[in-house]
């Protein structure tokens, strides 16, 4: 049975006017292909204007977190200033306080060393002193232990009697041992009375140091 084989393509079946439906379906395919990729396109827009936004967004408050940092800087530096400040009054206070209290005489300390120190025979009738002089110590030498010249050191005036002139060298003496006491002397000593029923009246004069 012979076959017959149809070379012709579909389009040339139709009347001259006539569209092919395959045709028609491709020209009514244009339009919704533009409006997908108007679509498209408008939410690209849309997208990239939200993102505008949102860098804009971060860039002001990156700018205002900026800020917020350089003011909370300029706090912390001028508290640490302040702390600082407050600090070295208050060490320049504790420094005053302590000269005060090496300048601080503590006379129970010194009348209890005194009543140790005065022999039989001896009656004080006053102890006083005064500020030093202001003579500079005289450096010491590189062999010498270092010694504490912050601390001030007083005049110490005692007067009293005694019975003999050796008694009141055994006091000299006493003093001149104590560790509460530098340089006494004797200012003056001069007896009263007669030799048996007379006293000697003194006085001497040394160095209180600050420490006591």
């Amino acid at each position: 049975m012979k076959q017959r084989i149809n070379l012709l393509t579909e389009d040339l079946f139709y009347e001259p006017g006539v569209i092919p439906p395959r045709v028609q379906a491709q020209y009514l395919s244009i339009p919704f292909l533009m409006l997908v990729f108007l679509g498209l396109y408008g939410w690209n827009l849309t997208q990239a204007s939200t993102l505008n936004n949102e860098i804009s967004a971060l860039q002001a408050s990156k700018a205002q977190l900026s800020q917020e940092i350089d003011a909370i800087s300029r706090q912390l530096t001028d508290a640490m200033e302040q702390e600082r400040r407050t600090l070295e009054a208050q060490l320049a206070k504790s420094k005053r306080m302590q000269e005060l209290e090496a300048k601080r005489i503590r006379w129970s300390r010194v009348f209890r060393e005194i009543s140790l120190l005065v022999p039989e025979g001896v009656v004080l009738s006053s102890v006083s002193n005064e500020p030093g002089d202001a003579t500079p110590a005289p450096s010491p030498s590189p062999a010498a232990p270092e010694q504490d010249h912050s601390a001030a050191h007083r005049t110490l005036h005692i007067k009293g009697t005694a019975v003999s002139h050796e008694a009141v060298t055994v006091f000299l003496s006493a003093l001149e041992r104590s560790e509460m006491f530098s340089h006494p002397h004797l200012s003056h000593a001069q007896r009263t009375g007669s030799a048996e029923k007379g006293s000697v009246a003194f006085e001497m004069v040394g160095k209180l140091k600050g420490a006591a």
